[in-house]
């Protein structure tokens, strides 16, 4: 028995696994790579969307919901961790965290991570001084109320990892704990991270602080508490990030929707709208528990939890009055409870939820297998507006394996710096600042190893050239782009900027990352 599953459907589950790894691998290099694409969640889930169609695998997580995971930049999977782990958990036993390792075992010490049994209690982090070193950063909401990380290292076991610091204290966080909501965001720099939370007080007195940390080469810097927005005590409070890392979205149970401006070289919050203010009655219809912006970050989706009925609201940021939009696009009824929602590499926004019937369904006994715990359901299109974002329920199936309300909570590992910009510390020769561009260009893949695609919106006519430049401002690849891919097979591993220009004048540049 495997954590209550008998044996002969793990055997069908990896057969069938297996099945659909060799038909994914047929499709296997349309996807963009992506570090943060391996989703191990809920129960034995393993979703992998660095392949098109998405491969479907076993993990060992058995988590209701905090989970995440990191790949490396072949992706191929490095580690994962989640709480709640079900040996402690039905042993009555605290702290309920693990680390396991890419072969789907407990990492060497590993076992008795501080964490609770909530949704967004971690979260991993690259160290930027060390490319074998992780940090994972993590609390226990209702066990804890303080801010901890453990440090992976994976030089040690044959590279599957060992936990060599663990539950080490960041803040003590006196008279205050966290909300169920940490997240963390690359710094400008492209190097360096910033981990951020929303403090509750634990007297239950009101607080507006937002509190930020950074981590760099040098290890984890003392927090920084910036007092902005409405002051509440929600203990589920959340913050997301939007794809270009410029906005930040704050949403509670309360039915408090806040978006601001965030500044990636200083990690400070600007430029406060309330989309939606807090409702101290709470109707079901605003208890906020989960949000989503489009790939485009034109778009904001909010899900609610709450039963009998869940619902998926949708909101155009480009409105000059942003809440006027809200629309209903569908919602959940009982026994189906939805919670998170999470967009992947492949352009869709995935709503996780499990089987509620009155009874605390964690964990699912090995006979409780039905539509609303063995699919997710999706948005399609998440960057149209109503209907033509084609919401489709319980249409995404998890390969036999089961889901709770928590989806990982993996952060951008690819997000990187604009050379020349303010807050590229680690700098940049011959980079240009934001207000000489002429327009945008995006690279993919980036980190890319043989060859690159270049993407911009120009005279598709005009002659184009390409000047790729190392840290010494040495042009090292000149070339006219006679299509939009470039061969990039001569360049060592390392950082580049990447310079386009457009009948000899300039037009656009993006850093980019060889690995080999």
């Amino acid at each position: 028995m495997l954590f209550g599953h008998a044996p002969v459907n793990l055997i069908m589950k990896r057969t069938t696994s297996v099945f659909i790894f060799m038909a994914a691998l047929y499709f296997h290099g349309s996807a963009q790579i992506r570090r943060d694409a391996i989703w191990c969640f809920g129960d034995s889930v393993l979703v992998d969307f660095n392949y098109s169609p998405p491969l479907l695998d076993y993990c060992a997580t058995r988590s209701r919901g905090s989970a995440c995971s990191i790949a490396d930049s072949l992706g191929n999977l490095l580690f994962y961790s989640h709480t709640s782990y079900i040996p402690f958990w039905q042993a009555g036993l605290s702290p309920l965290g693990v680390v396991l390792n890419k072969n789907h075992q407990v990492m060497e010490n590993g076992d008795s991570i501080y964490g609770g049994a909530w949704y967004k209690e971690m979260v991993i982090v690259p160290d930027p001084g060390n490319s074998d070193r992780y940090y994972l950063f993590h609390t226990g909401v209702t066990l804890y109320n303080k801010l901890y990380y453990s440090i992976i290292d994976l030089t040690y076991n044959g590279a599957l990892g060992k936990v060599v610091e663990k539950n080490i204290l960041v803040a003590p966080l006196p008279f205050r704990g966290l909300t169920d909501g940490l997240a963390a965001i690359k710094h400008g720099n492209g190097r360096d991270w910033w981990v951020m939370f929303r403090p509750v007080n634990s007297d239950g007195t009101l607080n507006n602080t937002i509190s930020r940390l950074l981590l760099t080469s040098d290890g984890v810097s003392p927090l920084i508490d910036q007092q902005i927005g409405y002051s509440t005590n929600a203990g589920f409070l959340r913050l997301y990030f939007n794809h270009e890392g410029d906005k930040m979205v704050l949403i509670d149970v309360l039915g408090l929707i806040e978006l601001y401006d965030f500044d990636r070289c200083t990690g400070l919050l600007s430029n406060l709208k309330t989309i939606h203010p807090e409702n101290p009655n709470v109707p079901i219809e605003t208890y906020f528990w989960s949000a989503e912006f489009s790939s485009d970050d034109r778009v904001l989706y909010v899900s609610t939890i709450s039963v009998p009925v869940c619902f998926l609201y949708q909101y155009d940021l480009t409105a000059s009055n942003i809440s006027s939009t809200k629309l209903l696009l569908d919602s959940i009824n009982s026994p189906g409870e939805n919670g998170d929602l999470r967009l992947a590499p492949d352009g869709r926004i995935y709503w996780a939820g499990w089987y509620y019937t009155g009874t605390f369904p964690f964990p699912y006994d090995d006979s409780t297998y039905n539509q609303y715990n063995m699919y997710l359901s999706v948005i399609n299109q998440p960057n149209q507006l109503g209907l033509a974002s084609n919401f489709q329920k319980y249409s995404f199936y998890l390969g036999g394996h089961r889901s709770y309300l928590g989806l990982p909570n993996n952060p951008n590992y690819e997000m990187i710096a604009k050379g020349g910009s303010i807050c590229d510390t680690l700098g940049l020769p011959n980079a240009v600042t934001e207000n000489e561009l002429k327009g945008r260009i995006a690279v993919f893949p980036n980190p890319a190893g043989s060859s690159i695609t270049i993407s911009y919106d120009a005279n598709q006519n005009a002659k184009t050239e390409v000047r790729i430049r190392d840290l010494a401002g040495r042009v090292v690849l000149q070339q006219s782009l006679k299509s939009n891919m470039v061969d990039v097979r001569i360049l060592a591993d390392g950082v580049y900027l990447l310079q386009l220009y457009l009948n000899e004048q300039f037009y656009s540049m993006e850093k980019i990352t060889i690995l080999k």
